[in-house]
């Protein structure tokens, strides 16, 4: 973190990027498997719908009801963002 703070802003994204490069890779991998017990979700495809998501995401892993209703719990709860 310290080098980030010392460093000019191109150094910095670089030095982010090599940092990230693994994640980003690993992430993007999961895209070529076409697994459908996997559900991809953009993030900025959640901003503004996180309640319908959270019950999406509910429903494609066939969580129980019980689950189901914890999940819901959460999503309903005061604060919590979504349409």
């Amino acid at each position: 973190m310290d080098y980030l703070n010392q460093t000019n802003i191109e150094d910095g994204l670089i030095a982010e990027i090599k940092l990230r490069k693994k994640t980003y890779d690993t992430i993007t991998s999961w895209m070529r498997l076409n697994d459908p017990r996997m559900r991809i979700i953009r993030y900025e495809d959640v901003l503004g719908h996180e309640r319908k998501t959270f019950r999406n995401l509910g429903k494609h892993y066939e969580l129980g009801k019980v689950r189901q209703e914890i999940m819901g719990h959460y999503v309903n709860r005061p604060g919590f963002p979504g349409e």
